[in-house]
């Protein structure tokens, strides 16, 4: 629903790269959150890794994102959870979502 609440419109897109970019940002989100467990080599291996798993395949409808998109959705994510646990942002997963989308957007052409 969140989608349609902040005009998204991921279902209709013709690949899988602004759904899999959202689930990058929940990763960046959450290495931040857990930040106290997870050291900087940790987290410099899991950029590394989206890098990695990105694509080109820009008309198959299993495109997940270039390697720059994806690594910058998971520095996105950990943007958004620091505005969130800094209380720039109301504490709500609506909130979450809704910045997602707007970094969704600067990452993206959707």
């Amino acid at each position: 629903m969140m989608q349609f609440a902040y005009g998204a419109s991921w279902l209709d897109a013709p690949t899988a790269a602004p759904r899999e970019l959202e689930a990058d940002m929940f990763s960046g989100f959450y290495l931040i959150y857990a930040k106290a467990f997870v050291s900087p080599a940790e987290m410099q291996t899991t950029l590394q890794q989206a890098f990695n798993i990105g694509d080109y395949g820009y008309n198959s409808p299993n495109h997940h994102g270039t390697p720059i998109q994806r690594m910058a959705a998971v520095v996105a994510g950990g943007k958004v959870a620091t505005e969130y646990f800094g209380g720039l942002i109301p504490r709500t997963v609506d909130a979450i979502r809704q910045r997602f989308y707007q970094e969704l957007r600067l990452i993206t052409a959707w």
